[in-house]
């Protein structure tokens, strides 16, 4: 296996592609090639695609990249998609079709300090990539609805864009009781923030697959979270002792509903069994031999 470069992807020797964000070949990255290099390399890519039918596997985490993208960059997702052998859901709501592939997301494996750090009583935990379509406004709104003084607000991570974050640190600000770190964090230091909680929230307004959700979850963290078809299975698959379901938009009643629950008994941990990494690889060694066996009958052409 290698990680996607340019050099490979035009003139490295590989047979198969395995996509997760195909949009962010084209999106602007602080280092690495400009915008305008990378379309010109896009389409050669694409070219390189339809002149050799490499199998490619597509692992869809989302039905639609969460920021729009310009009228070329869906122009190139919508051929790259034509030469898809496989998709893969994370969800069974999600891959719409018996033809499509359901594997989840794996659940994260990581190190408890030896001496674990105290719970924060009334601490609501917000934590990953901070980008528009997450609500992170309106948990804000409804954290400011709180009346109880013993509950603290914490978000952590990075802004979508300087100037969103900005945005996001002017409105916690006006709140005592909240505060924020607006950078990416190793995991170290977000097992920390997360073992801190008493709740984790995910007020996302398009609620699909979250890596946060199996983070908390994989530290045996309850976490509150938009009812959705995805969440309403995962909720099934790890038990509703740890994942909390509310609908319509988040607000200050919800929040104080959700913390009580928190509290409430539970087992020490949630049911995972479905979510290991060695499950997850059996997996999607079936489907890549599966597209490998599609693209040698390709090059082999019509049966005579």
């Amino acid at each position: 296996m290698k990680w996607f470069d340019w050099k490979t992807a035009l003139l490295g020797n590989w047979n198969l592609l395995h996509l997760h964000w195909p949009e962010q070949i084209f999106r602007p990255s602080r280092r690495g090639l400009s915008v305008p290099v990378k379309y010109a390399f896009a389409w050669l890519f694409l070219l390189r695609i339809w002149w050799t039918r490499p199998a490619i596997v597509w692992t869809v985490h989302n039905n639609e990249p969460h920021e729009s993208g310009g009228l070329l960059e869906r122009r190139f997702l919508a051929l790259l998609a034509g030469f898809v052998d496989k998709r893969v859901y994370m969800a069974p709501d999600a891959a719409r079709s018996s033809e499509h592939s359901v594997i989840p997301h794996g659940v994260y494996e990581q190190s408890i300090p030896s001496e674990p750090p105290t719970i924060v009583t009334g601490r609501i935990l917000f934590a990953g990539l901070i980008r528009p379509y997450k609500g992170v406004e309106e948990l804000i709104a409804a954290f400011g609805g709180l009346t109880t003084v013993d509950v603290s607000l914490r978000l952590v991570g990075k802004p979508h864009t300087p100037e969103y974050g900005r945005a996001i640190a002017s409105l916690c600000n006006q709140d005592a009781r909240a505060s924020c770190s607006l950078r990416f964090l190793p995991d170290a230091q977000l097992v920390v923030e997360v073992l801190e909680s008493e709740i984790v929230v995910l007020p996302y307004r398009r609620m699909g697959n979250s890596g946060v959700l199996f983070f908390a979850l994989g530290l045996n963290r309850p976490v509150l979270a938009p009812r959705s078809p995805t969440t309403e299975w995962l909720q099934a698959c790890v038990g509703t002792e740890f994942i909390y379901l509310y609908d319509g938009v988040l607000n200050h009643a919800i929040l104080d509903s959700a913390l009580a629950w928190a509290r409430s008994e539970r087992p020490s941990a949630p049911d995972l069994s479905q979510f290991q990494w060695t499950r997850i690889g059996d997996q999607y060694s079936d489907v890549f031999r599966c597209a490998l066996d599609q693209s040698k009958a390709r090059s082999r052409g019509p049966a005579e």
